[in-house]
């Protein structure tokens, strides 16, 4: 699957290819352009990841611990699924001090809930080394 980062994005691929509660994964699944008012160009994303995993993976994700403890420490119990959509970082990668990147971060966030998704910025230190 296509990624652009080794210590980033291809971690977090073989974390969900051998966690037991993906149900499955698609790197850089989609194109999503978001039109903002004021603006003559969209914001666009390709997200890094969609990821179907248990909803108690989520939970965790959500508490706090990171991608890999997540889903490494959470049981397959047949439960429900949920999307999530990833956008995987750095520490060298230095957009998020841009405030049109933070303001596609925050916008995305928006959209995927809507759609009953999740949307969430993993951080690719120390959880996925």
């Amino acid at each position: 699957m296509p990624h652009e980062s080794v210590g980033g994005e291809l971690r977090a691929m073989c974390i969900a290819e051998v966690a037991t509660p993906v149900r499955r994964f698609l790197a850089q699944p989609h194109r999503l352009e978001i039109m903002v008012s004021g603006r003559s160009r969209p914001l666009i994303s390709f997200p890094d990841f969609a990821v179907e995993v248990e909803a108690s993976a989520v939970r965790n994700m959500d508490k706090g611990r990171n991608f890999a403890n997540a889903l490494m420490t959470t049981a397959q119990s047949g439960g429900r699924f949920r999307t999530v959509i990833l956008e995987i970082k750095t520490d060298a990668d230095h957009r998020m001090n841009d405030p049109d990147y933070r303001l596609k971060l925050q916008l995305a966030t928006v959209i995927y809930n809507g759609l009953g998704a999740e949307f969430m910025v993993v951080n690719a230190e120390p959880g996925l080394a």
